[in-house]
Order: structure tokens, then C-alpha cells, then sequence
């Protein structure tokens, strides 16, 4: 698990624009290279933000991004579409909880999304709430 950084961008673009992640993700439209820059950009200058990129050996396999508010961090997890099918979702995601080191995380999962409610439940969290067809979770450490 490292930080991530500008020389990420096109890995993160290309996993963010993967079709099964768009279908997944809070927005669902493609984001072109120089939206992506911006944000990303945005990212690391935030305090309140942390990017974090997971690896197998010497193998990128996800991304975690931690957002925070108040005395939580909203998560959000990407499994590399290289990478899908390896169960490797809960190790990357207690793995970057651990280097957060933070004593609470909630989650915002779309409520068809099986695979996540799943894999944030397998990682100790529980359902705290729903917004129309948005299921939200939390855990605490």
C-alpha cells in the first residue's frame, strides 16, 4: 500500500473509466484525461483526502480513497479489472484502513451492488442507514 501521486493518473483514469467500475460508481459518465488530472490534483492537496494504491508483489491491484468527515472517513474501494476475482477486495481494503489509522469508516454502496455490500460486510461493516437506492454502512475499530 502506497500514497498515490501525479504519475498515477492514466493507471487510475484507465480503472476509473473501466466499464464495470462506472456502472458501480456514484456517477456512471466517463471522465476524459483532463477532468481526471484536475481531481486527481485536487486530491493530493487535500488533507481531508488520502489516495492509496494497493499491490500484489510489484503488481498494482486497487485503489482506496479515503474522504474525510468529521470524525469518520467515507471509503471508497477499487479492485483493478485485472485484478477482479482474486478476492483480494477485503485485504485491500483492511490494509488501507490499517494505514488510515482512523477509528471509523463509513461506506455509500448503490443497494444492487451484491459484490460491495458483500465485501464491506466481510470487513466488519454494518448498515446504518439508505437514501433511496443508496445503502450506507459504517464500521468502527
Amino acid at each position: 500500500m502506497r500514497s498515490a501521486n501525479g504519475s498515477d493518473a492514466a493507471l487510475l483514469l484507465e480503472w476509473r473509466n473501466d466499464l464495470e467500475t462506472r456502472a458501480r460508481s456514484r456517477s456512471t459518465d466517463p471522465v476524459t484525461p483532463a477532468e481526471h488530472e484536475a481531481w486527481l490534483a485536487r486530491v493530493l492537496d487535500d488533507p481531508d483526502r488520502r489516495l492509496l494504491i494497493a499491490y500484489r508483489g510489484r503488481e498494482p491491484v486497487g485503489t482506496v480513497r479515503f474522504d474525510r468527515d468529521g470524525p469518520q472517513w467515507e471509503v471508497s474501494i477499487t479492485v483493478a479489472p485485472q485484478a477482479r476475482g482474486r478476492k483480494l477486495a477485503v485485504p485491500i481494503l483492511l490494509a488501507a484502513e490499517r494505514a488510515i489509522g482512523s477509528a471509523g469508516f463509513r461506506a455509500c454502496v448503490h443497494r444492487d451492488n451484491g459484490a460491495s455490500l458483500a465485501l464491506f460486510g466481510r470487513a466488519g461493516y454494518r448498515q446504518v442507514g439508505a437514501d433511496g437506492g443508496w445503502v450506507w454502512l459504517a464500521k468502527v475499530v
